[in-house]
């Protein structure tokens, strides 16, 4: 005879439907915990990169990289916070393929040119492998194996993203291509979103979005062929009085700043083009003051559009600027391209490439000059 319970299960059912229960917990809590371990990966990836961020922004005020940093703490030279708080390793960090327990370690070189940047990985985020990695002022290492690379190993880990480099990104009914070079991924084109005023006019508030563009020479043609130029101050997103101030709201630079640029992109930094520059002239402690030769030759767009190389099909294109006056020049012969960095109240600094020139020359200029903008991956 069978048993039956007071609510019509035999015993048997009922040892059924609690194994079955327990298979389901079984998987929930598996599931939930490979979710936290990948939340986990991408969060040391956003760390890594924001203290790159923050030391290449050092490097540029000091000439070199600090001696030590120490997760939890500031990074300061004593005048400027680079960082408010180095993040720390999220806890556990002994998961997946990490086995040791340990924060990430920076090592500073003897002269302070150059560092390294240990970090691991529990399992495979985007082109990063499981396991250790090493980032410099040039890149990330990928350390992992290299059998990880193949999607057959990875498709059980990782849910494919939605973009990959080298993919299209439509903004303002444009399609702009994307390139990866060494660890950034960067737009190929320069920005063309806005309205178009005349060159002398300045461009008004950036902050309300409604954003305005420079055509070189008045001609919306060349807008379509060289990108717009934008004032520092709409590349930025701000009101227009902070071409003439530095620091204090609502003129506040976020260490990975969004601008102008599409969700997801932002206004290169500094110390990013110093690393852009780095990577593509093969010198990992170069002085991007003296231009990180032959970098510009490797970034320029070839014959017969320019005098470069495009190593890296970076296609960067003469598409000159906007003067302080209003007027239009260097058409043919330059490129300038905004960064984030102030340097005074009414100067920030650019990169600039010239026609036979092999140096991506650095210095600041006039906010309310009308330079490029070249869109950069968080």
């Amino acid at each position: 005879m069978k048993k039956i319970d007071k609510n019509g299960f035999t015993l048997i059912e009922l040892l059924v439907v609690i194994a079955i229960i327990a298979i389901l917990a079984t998987i929930s809590i598996i599931s939930l915990s490979s979710v936290r371990l990948k939340a986990r990966d991408v969060r040391r990836v956003a760390d890594i990169k924001q203290v790159q961020s923050a030391l290449e922004l050092y490097f540029t005020y000091n000439n070199f990289y600090p001696t030590m940093i120490t997760p939890g703490s500031s990074l300061t030279d004593g005048i400027v916070t680079y960082i408010d708080r180095v993040p720390s390793n999220p806890s556990p960090s002994s998961d997946g393929d990490c086995s040791a327990n340990q924060n990430y370690i920076y090592t500073s070189s003897s002269d302070g040119t150059s560092y390294t940047l240990s970090f691991c990985l529990g399992n495979q985020i985007s082109s990063l492998n499981s396991g250790e990695h090493i980032a410099t002022p040039v890149g990330i290492t990928n350390n992992g194996n290299e059998e990880n690379n193949n999607n057959e190993n990875t498709e059980n880990n990782e849910i494919p993203p939605v973009f990959a480099c080298g993919d299209n990104v439509n903004y303002g009914d444009e399609d702009y291509s994307t390139v990866q070079i060494g660890d950034q991924c960067w737009f190929k084109n320069n920005l063309n979103i806005g309205t178009r005023v005349d060159g002398d006019n300045n461009q008004a508030n950036a902050n309300s979005g409604v954003i305005q563009k420079y055509c070189y020479d008045d001609n919306t043609s060349n807008c379509s062929l060289l990108g717009a130029l934008y004032q520092w101050h709409t590349a930025m997103a701000f009101p227009s009085s902070c071409d003439n101030h530095n620091g204090g709201s609502p003129c506040i630079v976020n260490l990975i700043h969004q601008g102008i640029c599409p969700t997801g992109w932002h206004i290169p930094s500094d110390g990013e083009w110093t690393t852009l520059t780095r990577y593509v002239s093969s010198s990992e402690s170069c002085n991007p003051d003296n231009g990180c030769s032959p970098a510009a030759t490797k970034l320029k767009a070839s014959s017969p559009l320019w005098d470069g190389t495009n190593d890296f099909n970076f296609d960067a294109l003469p598409s000159g600027y906007r003067g302080n006056n209003g007027q239009f020049t260097h058409d043919g012969s330059r490129a300038n391209f905004w960064a984030t960095l102030s340097d005074d109240d009414d100067k920030s600094y650019r990169r600039y490439l010239n026609n036979g020139d092999a140096k991506v020359n650095r210095n600041d200029d006039k906010k309310i000059f009308g330079y490029s903008v070249r869109c950069l991956k968080d």
